[in-house]
Order: C-alpha cells, then sequence, then structure tokens
C-alpha cells in the first residue's frame, strides 16, 4: 500500500515524509498556501495589487490542482507568473487549456482586473510581485513524486 500525504509545507514533515517507503507523493495543503498568498498579496508592499486578489488565486488553484497534467514544480511556477502575467495582456500563448477557458473560446472578453492598459514596466512589476509571493522556501515544492 502507498500513501498520498498532504502537508502544510512544513520542511522537516517533508523530510521525513519522503523516507519513508509506504509514501508514494507529498502534495502541499493548497488552503494554507493560498492563506500566505493572500496574506503576503494583502501586505503594505503589494497592497495596491489587492484588487487582482481573486484572479491570481483562481489562478493559482486551477494550475496547482489539476489531475489532468503532470505538473513539476518549476512549470506550475512558470504558469503561475508568466502565463498569468500573459494572461492578464490578453495573450493566452502560456496558457494551459486545462486552466484558462481563452485558450479554447476567443470569442470571451478579459474580465477585469486585467493588465491590458498597463505600460510594459507595470507589466514587470506585476510579474515580480506574482513570483515575490509565490516563493517558496528553499528545499519546498509545489509536488514532490
Amino acid at each position: 500500500m502507498l500513501l498520498d500525504i498532504v502537508v502544510d509545507g512544513d520542511l522537516d514533515n517533508n523530510k521525513t515524509l519522503r523516507e519513508v517507503k509506504c509514501v508514494n507523493q507529498i502534495f502541499p495543503d493548497l488552503k494554507h498556501l493560498t492563506y500566505n498568498i493572500r496574506k503576503k498579496l494583502n501586505a503594505k508592499k503589494w497592497e495596491h495589487y489587492s484588487r487582482y486578489e481573486d484572479v491570481i488565486l483562481q489562478y493559482y488553484k486551477k494550475s496547482s490542482n489539476n489531475e489532468d497534467l503532470p505538473p513539476t514544480t518549476e512549470l506550475v511556477k512558470h504558469l503561475q507568473i508568466h502565463g498569468l502575467t500573459k494572461h492578464l495582456c490578453d495573450d493566452y500563448s502560456e496558457c494551459w487549456p486545462e486552466v484558462c477557458w481563452m485558450t479554447q473560446n476567443p470569442e470571451l472578453v478579459l474580465p477585469e482586473p486585467n493588465l491590458l492598459n498597463c505600460t510594459p514596466e507595470e507589466q514587470e512589476k506585476f510579474s515580480a510581485m506574482l513570483g515575490e509571493i509565490f516563493q517558496l522556501n528553499i528545499g519546498q515544492s509545489l509536488y514532490n513524486r
């Protein structure tokens, strides 16, 4: 019997569990990670992006919890940062069809809030902000296979 386990990101738990032979996979607790992302997003440093909270969290949950894809931490992180930034600029070239309906339905209109009226510099700052709020501790990953 092999077990799939969900943990809150505690590195000691991950290290210990990785050595247990009956543990098949270790997944993060998305509720815990979502709480941390929301907390970072609403910190004073990033408060001007708080109106994007629902969009960011929705995209995050879809890209982190997709059973149809064999994700890696690097691939999911790329999607969550660069894919979401491009998505909010009306560019769906890096969106996964399983995560973004716009790729299959070009007649849909990108809802607000988005980055359509932002300068390239503002878009880069947004992307940098995403990189910081999605930052994992050293040794942690979204998926441990």
